[in-house]
């Protein structure tokens, strides 16, 4: 206790010492356990991001899979097993744009944190976005988790700490603070008058070979008795002493760097070191007694007005005038200095103000190098006004925009003052379009896409993503580059194509058409001609089937425009190749011998088609076939599924192969392998006409093919979902003499023949030459009438315009589209508000009544 007492009450420094380890110790384990909560807590919060990195990379794919296979079961395993990761409390799967899925559950009390992230579903390299799916994290444990090891690292931080400073404060208490006591009390005891009976001071300290400042601030003491003993006796002695400490403190004063003036409290110059003389322009000579102000001009550097006495404002306030900036100087021989400053009063041992002392510092090489990096940071801003590509800077977590120049202004429509309310999201025209910041990497990012300006005009750009440090913090530049005139070029260059392609259709068609027609005219002329002859029945089979050879070639022209594609079916591309290899047998030469054999998948899956059209683009491709074959080969049709989603048709032949110099047009109209001589049937349309079908069914198109080796066409269809309808059977021959049948058609021609089928049937007929009059004989005969055959094109009123107001009349009524175009943009639409069947001219009586008994019993 006495050596307690002795420390810290008897001893002021003692005191002091205690107070200011305690108070470091204290700072320093505020310090380090904050870094290191903060650190865990950082560290806690990665592994929720670690979570959301596990979901992203090992389960959206699969879940994406499940959802596109619609197996809720093995969805619901997935996210469970999500769940099982330990801060993920709540899955929410969105699809269909209304229908989710959820599990797990989200408390009251939990704080979240939530992420989406879109379920796509790559189709043989088409990215299909099927839903989204949510996924909430709890901050529960990891807010305990925090606290607890906050408790523990501040209670192990403080222990740490305060031992290792109270380790500290004994050893430098007993090497120092001790000695220093024994100091202190042996300066009190020195007596001017009895320093012959005063003794040395000695340290209780071991022996030491190198004396420390204790040691040298002991025999100093005892140097000191010595020296006032001998300055008693020889004052001259001690004179000399005082000025060679005042010698010394001259050398250091003028050794300074810095510029030192000091004064007296009227302001007078009382000394000036080197390079204040050399700042100022004055020396010791003619600057001591002159007020301060005279030697010390000072202006703001800015407006270049006087900077008021720094020495009044030290002695004003008792402490110290700074000036953190920069101000001029100006010298008495006219030069100009860039100097920062500090004014201090100085004070006495009686804390009496005894004058100023003003230090300052030449800053001006320095400041014309800031000159420099400031002209040059103007230079690049005035790249980056003058830019011709939007230049933007955006926060990478709020997608807040932080800078842009002035072509950001004039793309997209927006004024200065609007700027701070508006994100960067907000110029994308598409969701799925705005970059993921969180995901960009180190390398440059470059993309197309379809921006709006704030009127809400679509601008095609070039968007150029990139990471860059702005001011000490992580930003994204992004350079916006306006290309829709490019793009309009490239869609003028692209319409140009299709006029040469049009030019080339416009004479392969004229030369088909004429050698049909030639056929048809020519037997309708003899069949006029004659009376009654055998061949009469020959001549007009002859006749129908140059009709249905020219439907053929339309067929392929709207195959090869990608329209023509009808009421989907549910269809067996297994059924459908039999179908048209039995077709195909019967008109093979007797001089080649080509056998045809199969592979089927016996659980194949059914695809969604126009049965007549994918038998036209199996058929043209097996014809092409057949006629590579010379004399013997082999056609070999196989079918598979290729996944839980696509089904493929392959056709392989052993014939000559496509030559090299036209495999890259193959698809294109009338590129043939025949001779001009050889070109009938259309055959020019056939491979362009089976891309169109492909293409206009989703699904895809694949040729390999070597000279003298064969050509193999692989066919890949999406797996259908549509059931098929039982239609219930009904004669051609039944009467039908109480069904009516309304004929909407503006060609005589064609109304008399659908008559005339109709009456034949025993239907009862009603007929309109236009639209609008046909609405009005349905208005008229609602109650009685049981189907309507509607044409598209007509005049006055059209089929389309036709068909909403026999809605508005009768919103069950039975339509059957009667057109000359296929399946069209105009045809679908009428579909989709409600038809039922569509007949595509030219047809043959059996196909009416195919449609016209499927939309009665339906």
């Amino acid at each position: 206790m006495k050596r307690l007492n002795e420390i810290f009450f008897k001893s002021t420094l003692a005191r002091k010492q205690l107070l200011f380890i305690l108070s470091i110790s204290l700072f320093f384990t505020i310090i380090a356990s904050s870094i290191q909560i903060w650190v865990e807590y950082k560290r806690d919060l990665k592994k929720i991001d670690n979570e959301f990195l596990i979901i992203q990379h090992t389960h959206l794919q699969t879940m994406a899979s499940s959802l596109w296979e619609m197996n809720i079961n093995l969805l619901k395993k997935h996210m469970d097993n999500i769940l099982t990761l330990r801060h993920i409390i709540h899955i929410q799967v969105n699809y269909n744009h209304k229908e989710e899925i959820t599990s797990g559950k989200i408390l009251q009390d939990h704080e979240i944190i939530t992420k989406e992230f879109p379920l796509v579903y790559n189709d043989y390299g088409k990215n299909i976005n099927i839903g989204k799916v949510k996924i909430t994290a709890s901050m529960s444990e990891i807010y305990k988790e925090t606290f607890n090891r906050a408790i523990l690292i501040i209670l192990l931080q403080s222990i740490q700490i305060f031992s290792v400073s109270l380790f500290i404060m004994i050893v430098i208490y007993h090497y120092f603070i001790k000695n220093l006591i024994r100091i202190s009390r042996y300066s009190k005891n020195i007596s001017l008058e009895d320093l012959e009976s005063t003794q040395n001071i000695y340290l209780t300290r071991k022996k030491k070979s190198i004396k420390d400042e204790l040691d040298e601030l002991a025999d100093s003491l005892n140097s000191m008795r010595e020296r006032l003993k001998t300055e008693l006796q020889n004052k001259d002695l001690a004179e000399h002493k005082l000025r060679e400490n005042e010698e010394f403190l001259r050398i250091t004063l003028n050794s300074i760097v810095d510029g030192v003036i000091t004064t007296n409290l009227e302001g007078e110059v009382v000394s000036i070191n080197p390079v204040a003389k050399s700042l100022t322009g004055f020396n010791e000579k003619n600057a001591p007694g002159k007020k301060i102000y005279e030697i010390f001009d000072i202006y703001n550097l800015t407006t270049g007005l006087k900077i008021p006495d720094p020495f009044k404002t030290a002695l004003r306030f008792g402490k110290a005038a700074d000036n953190f900036g920069r101000s001029l100087l100006k010298s008495k021989n006219g030069q100009e200095y860039i100097i920062s400053f500090t004014a201090v009063p100085i004070f006495d041992d009686n804390s009496e103000k005894k004058g100023v002392v003003i230090v300052f510092r030449d800053l001006t090489s320095s400041h014309e190098k800031d000159i420099k990096l400031i002209e040059k940071e103007k230079n690049y801003r005035i790249i980056f006004e003058q830019s011709n590509a939007s230049i933007i800077v955006v926060d990478p977590f709020t997608y807040r925009i932080i800078d842009c120049n002035r072509k950001t202004f004039e793309l997209f429509q927006i004024e200065e003052d609007e700027l701070e309310r508006i994100n960067f999201t907000d110029f994308f025209k598409n969701e799925k379009n705005i970059p993921d910041f969180a995901n960009l990497t180190e390398k440059p990012e470059q993309y197309e896409s379809e921006l709006l300006s704030l009127n809400r005009n679509i601008l095609y750009c070039m968007v150029n993503l990139q990471i860059i440090d702005h001011e000490n913090q992580k930003r994204i530049l992004a350079v916006i580059t306006d290309i829709s005139s490019i793009k309009k070029m490239q869609d003028k260059i692209i319409e140009t194509q299709k006029m040469d392609s049009i030019g080339n259709l416009a004479g392969g068609i004229a030369h088909d058409f004429n050698n049909k027609l030639a056929g048809i005219l020519g037997y309708a002329s003899m069949l006029g001609e004659m009376e009654d002859r055998k061949d009469k029945k020959e001549i007009i089979t002859n006749i129908i089937q140059s009709a249905q050879r020219s439907a053929e070639i339309t067929k392929n022209l709207l195959g090869f425009a990608r329209k023509g594609k009808n009421i989907l079916e549910p269809c067996n591309l297994n059924i459908m190749a039999e179908d048209v290899v039995s077709i195909i047998k019967s008109g093979i030469s007797s001089e080649k011998n080509i056998s045809f054999n199969f592979n089927f998948a016996d659980d194949l899956y059914s695809i969604d088609a126009d049965p007549l059209q994918i038998k036209q683009a199996v058929m043209n491709i097996c014809l092409n076939a057949v006629e590579a074959i010379e004399k013997n080969g082999e056609i070999l049709i196989e079918t598979k599924n290729i996944n839980k989603s696509r089904v493929e048709l392959s056709i392989k032949d052993s014939g000559s192969g496509i030559p090299e110099k036209i495999k890259s047009g193959i698809f294109e109209p009338f590129v043939t392998t025949k001779n001009n001589s050889e070109m009938t049937d259309g055959r020019g349309l056939g491979l362009p006409a089976v891309y169109g079908i492909i293409r206009n069914h989703n699904g895809s198109i694949e040729y390999s093919s070597r000279e003298g080796k064969g050509t193999v066409f692989k066919l890949s269809f999406p797996k259908g979902f549509k059931q098929s309808q039982k239609i219930e059977t009904l004669n051609y021959a039944d009467g039908y003499d109480k069904k009516t049948i309304l004929i909407i058609e503006d060609e005589e021609i064609l109304r008399s023949m659908l008559e005339n089928i109709l009456q034949n049937y025993k239907f009862h007929v009603l007929k309109a030459s236009n639209g609008q009059e046909g609405v009005e004989v349905f208005k008229q005969n609602k109650d009685i009438i049981s189907a309507v055959i509607l044409d598209m094109k007509m005049p006055v009123m059209n089929g389309k315009e036709a068909f909403v107001e026999l809605k508005k009349i009768d919103s069950s009524v039975k339509v059957l589209i009667s057109t000359g175009y296929g399946n069209n943009e105009e045809a679908q639409e009428i579909l989709d508000l409600g038809a039922m069947e569509l007949l595509t001219k030219p047809y043959q009586m059996k196909d009416l009544m195919d449609k016209l008994k499927k939309l009665i019993i339906t």
